[in-house]
């Protein structure tokens, strides 16, 4: 079964059970009826978690509503294929079982404040994010270091520390690479693409600057940036890395140097910035000259050039660090997926890992 958008019924509360599902792609939103009239967001469920057990096994009706939270992709199992299914594998059963007694403490845990929380940030699309920027509160000083290395970086800070506050960690409006992304979908030319790991990025070469993605884009995460002020950018991250920056972007360092991501965001989640020796970033510099000396050769002196690019947080795409993580002195900024963020109240289940980049 699939849903192209958010806020239908997927089962509703007091109905008879005929069914059990599973969410194969996408999210959902468990939401409860109460007695006053008002109603209670429960929790959200991502891909590989499963919805409509309860009655079945208690023998009785629909506990709780469940809304398509954006597009999603369910897996529909008769009620009676689903019993059979129990029969033939205890430890099935025992597992589902185990579900509902976690789901019950579940309920307990969620007050209205969390309620209200966990529904704004499924509208502001915080639950379908793979990869958010968020800052720790309790360590965050304030210094403004992360928005000034954006600047710096970028020519312009593509970083905004304001937002949404949940539990101890501010979320900021900046790109959350989404599973869904609209600015994808949005693009005639195909030059925005997501890598394997999930990350959104801009194939600057494909793009002619008609600015599809930034109107698309439900959350102002992309702006469009004359296309001077674009390249003297590039030319600040050449100085900053001691290497032409050319456009397009380069190849991501992550893919010239296998697992250097993976080192720089253990040791900032130890509070122990790693920095690169000179040999690594000879790897990224011979690999991104080698795509350099390619995009020169296929695109001549009259090639377009578009009057404006497209500019968003791309994780640095291109650079062996992030500005605003990596500049951080306290450790208050980091990547974390919607399942960590959400995870103190347990109200968001299931999902794809977390960006390989995330910090």
């Amino acid at each position: 079964m699939r849903y192209e958008t958010r806020g239908i019924a997927l089962i509703q509360q007091g109905e008879e059970a005929d069914a059990f599902y599973i969410v194969s792609d996408g999210s959902v939103q468990v939401v409860v009826d109460r007695p006053d009239g008002s109603h209670r967001v429960l929790e959200y469920l991502l891909a590989g978690e499963f919805f409509g057990e309860m009655a079945l096994l208690g023998g009785g009706v629909r506990s709780a509503n469940v809304l398509s939270a954006g597009k999603c992709e369910l897996v529909k199992l008769s009620g009676s294929a689903f019993m059979e299914l129990c029969q033939r594998y205890p430890e099935v059963e025992k597992h589902v079982r185990g579900v509902i007694e976690r789901r019950h403490q579940q309920e307990k845990l969620i007050t209205p404040e969390i309620s209200d929380l966990l529904e704004r940030s499924g509208q502001l699309g915080y639950v379908r994010a793979a990869a958010l920027l968020v800052m720790d509160l309790d360590l965050c000083v304030k210094c403004d270091n992360c928005v000034t290395a954006c600047e710096s970086l970028h020519g312009e800070s593509r970083l905004v520390r304001s937002g949404v506050t949940i539990g101890r960690y501010l979320v900021p409006v900046v790109c959350r690479h989404c599973e869904d992304p609209r600015c994808m979908n949005s693009c005639p030319t195909g030059a925005v693409e997501r890598r394997p790991e999930g990350e959104i990025y801009f194939q600057y070469d494909q793009c002619i600057g008609c600015g599809n993605c930034a109107i698309a884009c439900p959350y102002d995460s992309i702006a469009m940036v004359e296309t001077g002020k674009f390249d003297r950018a590039q030319a600040k991250k050449a100085a900053a890395v001691g290497r032409p920056f050319y456009r397009p972007y380069p190849v991501a360092s992550h893919c010239a140097a296998p697992g250097l991501w993976e080192r720089i965001s253990g040791g900032h989640a130890r509070g122990e910035p790693e920095r690169l020796a000179g040999s690594e970033f000879a790897q990224i510099r011979d690999r991104n000259e080698k795509v350099q000396a390619a995009t020169q050769a296929e695109s001549g002196a009259g090639a377009h050039v578009p009057v404006a690019f497209p500019i968003k947080c791309d994780l640095c795409d291109g650079l062996p660090f992030m500005g605003c993580v990596h500049n951080c002195p306290t450790g208050a900024a980091m990547r974390i997926s919607s399942t960590t963020l959400f995870g103190q109240a347990q109200a968001v289940r299931g999902g794809s890992a977390p960006l390989r980049k995330a910090g």
